[in-house]
């Protein structure tokens, strides 16, 4: 279970924790599916000869998190989310450091999405979504 993640973009850096920050609280991380795949070739010229081509898949990378309100500023929580807003470019690289310290280079593939349901989303907290791809 991941339990810290640092995201940096071309400008900011946003960083989540299950424990230590207070802006934002990280909910899960899913890395998708491992694995490649790889297809046989014969070649015309050589009779009873294959050749392997393996090449790596795109995968989803889903980010979700809460966005947490200040109890001295009741406009907190709607300037986390504006932040958030304007960090997630659709499109635009981004790098994801977990806990192990590896990056992992994603490119975002939709806006930020906030939770519906008023469990999820209210005057408090926010339940909100980042989604990418990344190439293994």
């Amino acid at each position: 279970m991941i339990e810290n993640v640092k995201i940096i973009g071309l400008r900011t850096t946003l960083e989540m924790d299950r424990t230590k920050t207070e802006n934002y609280v990280l909910n899960t991380v899913s890395v998708g599916d491992r694995g490649t795949q790889f297809s046989l070739l014969n070649t015309l010229d050589l009779i009873g000869l294959e050749r392997d081509i393996w090449y790596k898949r795109l995968s989803v990378l889903e980010i979700t998190g809460w966005a947490i309100r200040d109890d001295r500023d009741p406009e907190s929580l709607y300037r986390r989310k504006r932040r958030l807003n304007h960090f997630v470019i659709p499109g635009a690289p981004f790098t994801m450091i977990a806990d192990n310290g590896k990056p992992l280079e994603f490119t975002a593939t939709e806006s930020v999405r906030y939770g519906a349901a008023k469990s999820e989303n209210n005057e408090a907290f926010c339940l909100f979504k980042i989604t990418g791809l990344y190439r293994q």
